[in-house]
């Protein structure tokens, strides 16, 4: 994450995958990362709804 992203997103730091195990990284079918999420019970994921919206047009559908 380059230096202007990190002071955006709050100064993040990289974790291992055990670290925040209610996280999810909901990703295009190409495998980038989409949106985070929140696993608010065994059967849902918590995230926000604009992060489903084509703002570029074209297949921009997470795979699930």
């Amino acid at each position: 994450m380059n230096d202007e992203l990190s002071e955006i997103c709050g100064r993040s730091r990289k974790s291992n995958e055990r670290g925040y195990p209610w996280a999810v990284s909901i990703m295009l079918k190409n495998g980038v990362n989409r949106l985070g999420g929140s696993i608010i019970s065994p059967y849902h994921i918590l995230t926000v709804a604009h992060g489903f919206m084509s703002f570029h047009g074209g297949d921009e559908t997470p795979c699930m």
